[in-house]
């Protein structure tokens, strides 16, 4: 039997959007203090707190006090009714909607939207013992961008600025990847578009489109750099999520390193 209360303080907690990006932040970090969290965020220190408090309520998030600073926590645990809330339906509307009969013109729209295809993303979280504007000095810099990466061609942290990157070819893919610069936040938020593939191709080099984005957010000792690599459709990219999926963590170790040696 499926418990209707934990489900529905979980469901009210996570239903206000700030609230909901507060409690992803928390997740993606493994402990973070709500200055941390006010930084990246875009409502006041005593807006998260409240938030803070109603997550707590309803059991996604911990908190363990160290000296003047408090540190909170996913707990992952929290999330236990309303996922057990999703199986139990999921099947119910896998089968309602696979059925040939509903495949008529009146169900159409929502047997597409049921068999979408799942996008993934990849996320990589460091924290760096650096300033905010040595890592994006790094991020930014195209000389830099080839030493952690790739040399980029005609890149500039410019909305709208078009660059590339060339790497292995594969079939009827010469390798290019198409960027687009999206956002720029300086010492903040740097996110572009990543394409790149052949039609005919499959696995290595088949056609991709996604969107980079850094995240840096100001820590007591340095930077929390969060790497969000967005847009990955399965099963048909599956081969470049698992790939880049290894390739950024050791990208973003790159980054933290070479931001030291230019201390």
């Amino acid at each position: 039997m499926i418990q209707t209360a934990p489900i529905t303080t979980v469901m009210r907690a996570l239903a206000d959007p700030t609230r909901r990006a507060v409690f992803e932040q928390i997740v993606l970090s493994k402990e973070i203090t709500v200055v941390e969290l006010t930084r990246a965020s875009t409502v006041t220190q005593g807006a998260v707190s409240q938030h803070l408090k109603a997550l707590k309520q309803a059991g996604l998030v911990a908190e363990r006090p160290e000296g003047r600073n408090v540190y909170y926590r996913a707990e992952p645990e929290g999330l236990a009714p309303l996922v057990d809330w999703m199986s139990h339906y999921g099947t119910f509307w896998r089968e309602r909607f696979c059925r040939p009969q509903n495949l008529a013109e009146g169900n159409r729209s929502m047997t597409e939207t049921a068999l979408k295809p799942d996008t993934q993303e990849i996320v990589v979280d460091e924290l760096f013992p650096h300033a905010p504007e040595t890592i994006w000095k790094t991020l930014t810099s195209a000389e830099l961008m080839g030493r952690w990466l790739m040399m980029p061609e005609g890149f500039e942290p410019v909305e709208g600025k078009r660059f590339t990157y060339r790497t292995t070819p594969a079939g009827g893919w010469d390798g290019t990847i198409h960027c687009e610069v999206l956002e720029v936040k300086p010492n903040e938020r740097l996110s572009y578009a990543w394409k790149g593939g052949h039609a005919d191709n499959t696995g290595y080099g088949s056609p991709l489109d996604t969107v980079v984005t850094f995240i840096l957010i100001r820590a007591e000792n340095g930077t929390r750099l969060r790497l969000v690599h967005s847009g990955f459709v399965l099963p048909k990219n599956e081969t470049a999520f698992q790939k880049m999926g290894d390739g950024w963590k050791k990208v973003v170790k790159n980054i933290g390193a070479l931001a030291g040696s230019d201390d």
